[in-house]
């Protein structure tokens, strides 16, 4: 498990309510609007421990040759410490997963808090 949470970066971004989603988290979209390689709504499907696991990853993309996954909520979990923990669990699930998948390393994943 050390290895696998090594890099890894939570993100926590509030932003105020925009008229548009390029207000929403400038830094963030310039990041993604610039990169090379960039697929939303990912569904991906393994088998780990006798079961399948699948999901859906909203957004990752890559920065030179590392990875970055970016998982949007809209709830606003700060406050809700098991909720919390359970979307950073959920997103370095994703890191785990999409390197397996890619066989490439991830760098950091984001957790994205969109209001609505």
């Amino acid at each position: 498990m050390k290895l696998l949470l090594q890099g890894l970066k939570i993100f926590w971004q509030q932003e105020v309510i925009a008229n548009s989603i390029e207000d929403i988290g400038k830094d963030s979209w310039k990041r993604i609007e610039s990169a090379d390689e960039k697929y939303f709504e990912v569904p991906f499907a393994l088998g780990e421990a006798g079961s399948i696991v699948h999901g859906v990853i909203d957004l990752v993309f890559k920065e030179g040759s590392e990875w970055i996954i970016v998982d949007y909520k809209t709830d606003d979990f700060e406050g809700d410490k098991e909720r919390k923990k359970a979307y950073i669990k959920q997103v370095e699930l994703y890191k785990k997963y999409w390197e397996e998948i890619s066989g490439e390393y991830v760098k950091e994943v984001m957790l994205l808090f969109m209001l609505k």
